[in-house]
């Protein structure tokens, strides 16, 4: 038997895009036992990032394991271009926590962004050697 009409349920939902990509896959990095935390080599890095929506995000970093005593690593991520994000206003030293590196985005649509890596060493630091892994993560304001 045929009806004139018949019916189907859609299930539908709107999504953000969250979108997040680092151009370098590695990076080498090297610095010296020093005097002060002074003695620090820094890398330059980009990154891409898409963050549609309505909702105000931001970029946070960490460490996949922490540096060894009187090691450091630091980023700073200026904000991406043409957006009115807020990018790391100083070096921010990297953990294994998650910490913010650029907040405020807001409706960025595949827009690049520059930042740093810089590796410090203190006078009482021991020679080393060894690979971290950088997350970049966007996430909820």
């Amino acid at each position: 038997m045929c009806t004139p009409f018949d019916t189907l349920k859609i299930n539908w939902k709107v999504i953000p895009i969250n979108c997040l990509q680092i151009k370098q896959e590695e990076i080498c990095m090297q610095t010296y036992i020093g005097c002060t935390y002074g003695w620090c080599d820094e890398e330059c890095i980009w990154y891409s990032v898409m963050a549609t929506g309505t909702d105000v995000r931001k970029i946070v970093g960490k460490i996949n394991a922490n540096m060894p005593d009187h090691v450091s690593l630091w980023a700073k991520l200026n904000a991406p271009y043409g957006t009115s994000a807020v990018g790391t206003p100083h070096w921010t030293i990297l953990s294994t926590e998650y910490v913010d590196l650029v907040t405020g985005l807001s409706k960025v649509c595949g827009n690049w962004g520059k930042g740093g890596l810089k590796l410090c060493a203190g006078p009482d630091a021991e020679k080393a050697a060894g690979t971290r892994i950088l997350t970049l993560l966007i996430q909820d304001a």
